[in-house]
């Protein structure tokens, strides 16, 4: 993994509450570097900011991420993979 692609990711249920949020948010906090910092939970419609932590909703980051390896692979591997579906 090099510097650019590393992340800190929090996963939780959703976060309803202001307890919740804090209890969530301070590992992330506590970390001093420059690295993105996600939330992703369970939240419909969850895409908000937190100082400089992320939250994001687990569905729609998966299903982004999914996306962004089946692209990469188009890229890098196209004959392989038609002549592995052929």
């Amino acid at each position: 993994m090099t510097a650019i692609e590393k992340k800190y990711i929090q996963v939780t249920e959703p976060m309803l509450s202001e307890d919740v949020w804090k209890r969530e948010l301070a590992p992330l906090h506590s970390i001093r570097d420059n690295y993105k910092k996600i939330v992703l939970s369970l939240d419909p419609g969850l895409d908000a900011s937190y100082d400089v932590i992320k939250s994001e909703n687990l569905i729609d980051w998966m299903s982004t991420a999914f996306s962004r390896i089946i692209h990469k692979f188009l890229q890098l591997k196209p004959k392989t993979l038609w002549l592995n579906v052929l």
